[in-house]
């Protein structure tokens, strides 16, 4: 396990965490399930929000109707809530691990939308059946309970109760919801970046798959792990740095290791271990109550396709597997891409008229900026912006990384800040190069140096927004940061497409843009 590139760095470099008082004494103990309880207190909030929201826009839709009062659909309102909860803990939204950039939790916020209005309209509509088919109607056991729970629950007379009120609330619930888990998001990522209710992490081992896991590491702090430092057997590699971190310790004194730094979970990222050190490690980490993980190192080289667990009879099996949309997807895909396109050229109509005669006064030469990219399956294709540069700028330079560089002109300053520039792309969508939604479209030259794994990036439309383009990472080179478009590629989905628009949104709206 050890490494020969390992080096001795300056201790400002070197970064290994000391858990607090606080940390350590109260919040370290009880933090997950207050988090958790907190989370379910909020949600049950928003849902009633929604439902009185709901309410309100109803009763002033009814200005000469008599609306029942608010107090009879309490008992209804109370319902969709416990529906929402119990479906929320079905989907595991209540779980501690996230998803990247919390994509399946908006899912989930969505799936519980539709599937709960499904829920309350037909259980609703039992209900009435039991009532209008009274008590002498079925002797049925379960027919009696149904009509004693309609008499105790739905106290909405059948012919008032309003089925719309239900689904506005839902519709505002899936709004309500999805606010509500981003800001409570944005508060857990504010608390773990600075060490409150973060999970401590020792990786054992110091070579590349521990490198990687590193780096992964730190470019998701918001999600709560905190690495202290690295483990390995080799006692003369311990003090050394690597990355911001260093070895704190030999595996001999893992006990001692665990209990100084509070650890809660240990990776094993070593491709040299093997089973009777593996299950000795495993030993050690249930003793002291610490939970425990082995990465194989074929997971983080990125040699493979994406890999599924599943199970034969009681044997763990992990299955090798590219991932193949279904004909479904794609033509729903293609659908969706081809009536947003054509909307947002029709809306944009006025920009695609003047913002060519604004550029040109400004910057002689074409308006529109033209360069070749690789899209799906490797089949080049020429894309479309507003130019932002000035026309004798190299074509195929680094993309500007400030506002302050000298290639931009003014006007293109604001296009590329408001996004605007990316406009014209929606020809390359509605052409089919292009998609609304996926893996940034890459230069030929970027794509030759691919290696397999990579090259999976190709097994969809490059799209005019992405993963990588809502993430934190979107300030480096798209080629270093491919981890956003592989798992897009892996998880095709019309929901996660929605998401990542409407997150895209928020990225825009707040001067971020696409890039």
């Amino acid at each position: 396990m050890a490494s020969s590139s390992t080096k001795t760095a300056p201790a400002a470099a070197i970064h290994v965490a000391e858990p607090s008082i606080l940390e350590s004494r109260f919040l370290r103990r009880y933090f997950v399930g207050l988090a958790r309880v907190t989370q379910a207190l909020v949600d049950v909030f928003a849902v009633f929000a929604a439902c009185l929201t709901a309410y309100a826009i109803w009763a002033r839709m009814q200005p000469h109707t008599r609306v029942p009062p608010l107090t009879e659909y309490l008992p209804i309102f109370g319902g969709i809530a416990a529906i929402v909860f119990l479906l929320f803990i079905q989907f595991g939204m209540y779980r501690s691990q996230k998803s990247i950039l919390n994509i399946e939790e908006f899912k989930g916020v969505l799936k519980t939308c539709v599937l709960g209005f499904l829920l309350a309209v037909g259980l609703q509509f039992v209900l009435e059946e039991s009532a209008i088919g009274g008590r002498g109607a079925s002797s049925s056991p379960m027919w009696q309970v149904l009509l004693e729970l309609h008499e105790r629950v739905a106290v909405v007379p059948a012919n008032t109760y309003s089925r719309f009120v239900v689904l506005l609330a839902f519709a505002l619930g899936f709004l309500f919801l999805s606010i509500e888990r981003w800001v409570s998001f944005k508060c857990l990522q504010y608390l773990h970046l600075r060490g409150i209710g973060t999970s401590n992490i020792l990786i054992i081992g110091t070579a590349q798959p521990a490198r990687i896991l590193q780096k992964r590491l730190f470019l998701s702090p918001r999600l709560g792990f905190n690495l202290v430092g690295f483990v390995d057997d080799d006692p003369a590699l311990v003090g050394q740095a690597i990355g911001k971190s260093r070895v704190v310790g030999t595996t001999d004194r893992l006990v001692e290791l665990v209990q100084r730094f509070k650890v809660g979970l240990v990776l094993v990222a070593c491709a040299d271990i093997d089973k009777s050190r593996l299950a000795g490690l495993a030993e050690t980490c249930r003793s002291l109550d610490v939970e425990i993980a082995f990465i194989p190192p074929f997971v983080l080289s990125g040699e493979l396709p994406p890999l599924r667990l599943s199970s034969i009879e009681l044997t763990p099996v992990l299955t090798f597997s590219p991932v193949k949309p279904s004909a479904g997807y794609r033509f729903g895909k293609r659908l969706c891409d081809v009536l947003a396109s054509s909307l947002g050229l029709l809306v944009n109509l006025p920009m695609f008229l003047l913002l060519p005669i604004l550029i040109k006064l400004e910057s002689p030469g074409p308006a529109l900026f033209r360069q070749t990219r690789v899209g799906k399956d490797g089949k080049p294709f020429e894309i479309l912006k507003f130019r932002t540069m000035r026309v004798d700028a190299p074509k195929y330079a680094t993309t500007p990384r400030s506002g302050d560089d000298p290639r931009l002109t003014r006007l293109g300053k604001f296009l590329r800040r408001t996004s605007i520039d990316e406009l014209p792309q929606l020809l390359n969508v509605l052409r089919g190069d292009m998609s609304i939604v996926g893996p940034r479209p890459e230069m030929p030259f970027i794509v030759d140096n691919y290696d397999p794994y990579v090259r999976q990036r190709l097994n969809a439309k490059p799209g005019m927004t992405g993963l990588w383009q809502i993430s934190h990472a979107r300030d480096e080179d798209i080629h270093e940061n491919v981890d956003y478009d592989l798992y897009y590629v892996q998880h095709p989905s019309l929901t996660m497409d929605f998401m990542v628009l409407v997150l895209t949104v928020f990225s825009v709206l707040r001067g971020v843009g696409a890039h």
